[in-house]
């Protein structure tokens, strides 16, 4: 019975993992009636020890999605006394905006997802250079980024390159493709996740909803989305061609395992199961796909003119996350 407990606690996390958590909640009531007793004060110190806790949730969300285990050391700090239900309320309701932005954010991305496979598999089709092709993985990571989450987006990137990969090893297993060219494709798609991921970072910081706390500091200090943008360009424009050129050096000379080529043989598997897919595509489909395009200049023209940060993460995520979810019941 308890080995069925432990193996359902967390869902398919690793053991280590939920070891980790269960540490975490046996560790601080003991911190919490220990501190007082040395004469420290125990709500300073675990505090700092439970903003670390939600940092590794964070940190290891590939491992398990953070909203479990944080939420369930969000539910011990409240029942420890170390808040009161007043001020989780209070800091709900002055947050707001950000976790609505997050909630129809994941929606929203989540939906767009199909074009965004074909808009990468474009590029791999039409660039030949890797050094091009890198820096526009990175420039697409960055745009997508300025106007959407960066996180989300890296789990949408990652989604794209897992599709790319079960391609590479079905050719594999069907003997269609060498080992050898199976481990040089898994190669290339380390490359091009690790600059995409450095490009959501790059174009994350430039706006008001590439990083959640992008859109508190913009409510703070009344700012919108283009004057964000206008105030920390001189910084984050420094960061980006920095970014972008440290991409171009990384390929050019093949630094630290960076500038593996696509093997011919596994392009030419993308660009044909890409053609059998369009091939494949209802008339629905290809309108769901035009619609999602649409909705993505839709949400770049929202926020480039909202009439402040706050309406505007609520009614342009309100609007696609509900135009999304009607395209998805009926497509």
């Amino acid at each position: 019975m308890t080995i069925t407990l432990f193996n359902s606690f967390l869902g398919k996390a690793p053991n280590w993992y939920k070891w980790c958590i269960i540490g975490f909640l046996i560790l601080n009531p003991i911190l919490f009636f220990a501190l007082p007793a040395m004469g420290v004060n125990a709500g300073f110190i675990l505090g700092w020890i439970v903003l670390l806790q939600f940092i590794f949730t964070l940190i290891f969300s590939i491992q398990c999605y953070p909203l479990q285990p944080g939420g369930l050391i969000a539910l011990q700090v409240l029942f420890l006394g170390l808040t009161t239900s007043y001020h989780v309320f209070y800091e709900i309701k002055s947050n707001l905006e950000v976790i609505l932005l997050l909630v129809f954010m994941v929606s929203a991305i989540f939906f767009m997802k199909d074009i965004l496979l074909v808009i990468f598999t474009k590029i791999i089709q039409w660039f030949r250079s890797k050094i091009l092709l890198s820096l526009l993985f990175v420039l697409s990571a960055a745009v997508m980024s300025a106007f959407l989450d960066a996180l989300t987006v890296t789990a949408v990137l990652i989604s794209v390159t897992l599709g790319f990969y079960k391609i590479f090893e079905s050719n594999l297993q069907e003997n269609r493709i060498t080992k050898e060219e199976f481990n040089q494709g898994k190669d290339f798609l380390v490359d091009i996740i690790m600059h995409s991921v450095v490009g959501t970072a790059l174009g994350g910081v430039c706006t008001i909803v590439g990083e959640p706390q992008n859109l508190l500091i913009a409510t703070k200090a009344d700012w919108d989305f283009v004057e964000f943008f206008i105030r920390m360009a001189p910084v984050t424009m420094p960061v980006l061609f920095f970014g972008l050129l440290s991409c171009i050096l990384l390929e050019r000379f093949k630094l630290f395992g960076y500038g593996t080529l696509l093997p011919e043989t596994l392009k030419n598997k993308i660009i044909q199961q890409a053609e059998d897919n369009a091939a494949k595509r209802t008339e629905m489909q290809n309108a769901h796909l035009m619609l999602e395009g649409l909705f993505g200049i839709l949400l770049v023209v929202g926020f480039g003119y909202p009439p402040n940060p706050s309406r505007a993460s609520w009614n342009y995520w309100t609007f696609l996350n509900g135009s999304f979810n009607f395209l998805q019941r009926f497509s």
